[in-house]
């Protein structure tokens, strides 16, 4: 009987995981398109966007170390 319930336990993790590796599969080609649109598209303001986003993560980073800024 427990043998039983382990073989049902071990086919519903096997399909549970076949259906999540369809479903980003997917997802994948959808994506990657609309980013590369959208990044196309808002170009300038993209690149603006990160310039302003890798000094506020390296002070960030720099009061982490230096135990300025407590994040816990």
């Amino acid at each position: 009987m427990n043998n039983v319930k382990k073989v049902k336990n071990t086919n519903r993790i096997v399909l549970l995981g076949a259906a999540l590796l369809m479903a980003t599969s997917a997802i994948g080609p959808g994506f990657l398109t609309q980013t590369t649109v959208f990044t196309e598209t808002i170009l300038a303001s993209f690149g603006f966007d990160i310039f302003i986003v890798i000094p506020m993560s390296w002070l960030d980073g720099y009061m982490l170390l230096n135990g300025i800024l407590n994040k816990e």
